[in-house]
């Protein structure tokens, strides 16, 4: 919150000595000084020949923290994160993540979040997620085919192996 301190102070008063103020700390910000009220001029430690309220002046921090989660769709269809990281910028900047490429995997829009404002607390979370690709394995025996969809990097397990009369099965061969 605000603090307030008020004191009647004689002219070139080392101000110090009336009221030691520590420098004030304000998460994801850098103290810049004390300055006057309205005219920006810079506290140099000694009163004015006139009333006079200091306000502590800040600027950005240019080290707070955001962390970046990647999630990729496991082959049941449901995402999982999988890598974590913590970066750090400038509080109330943009940062904007871009989306890599991965084999197997296509970026998926409508749940990631790619750009946010850096908030003060360290508390911004940036999320990307990688849809697995879904494939068609058709299984064609004598032109009567089968159809299922498989994940990117899913086992493929084969149908039970189909029977002809005066031939025995072989294997599947891909076409």
């Amino acid at each position: 919150g605000n603090e307030t301190f008020a004191a009647n102070v004689a002219y070139e008063t080392v101000l110090s000595t009336v009221a030691p103020v520590a420098d004030p700390t304000r998460e994801g910000y850098k103290f810049l000084g004390w300055y006057a009220q309205g005219t920006g001029v810079p506290f140099n430690g000694k009163m004015p020949a006139t009333d006079v309220v200091y306000e502590a002046s800040f600027t950005a921090g240019d080290h707070t923290q955001y962390i970046i989660e990647i999630y990729m769709m496991d082959t049941d269809g449901q995402y999982s994160m999988s890598t974590t990281t913590v970066s750090h910028g400038v509080t109330g900047a943009i940062v904007t993540i871009v989306p890599s490429t991965a084999t197997g995997f296509t970026f998926d829009a409508s749940l990631s979040e790619l750009s946010k404002e850096i908030a003060a607390d360290g508390s911004t979370t940036l999320k990307i997620y990688y849809a697995r690709d879904l494939y068609t394995v058709t299984w064609d025996v004598d032109g009567l085919e089968t159809e299922e969809e498989v994940y990117f990097g899913a086992a493929i397990v084969a149908p039970e192996d189909p029977a002809k009369d005066g031939y025995t099965f072989a294997g599947w061969d891909p076409a």
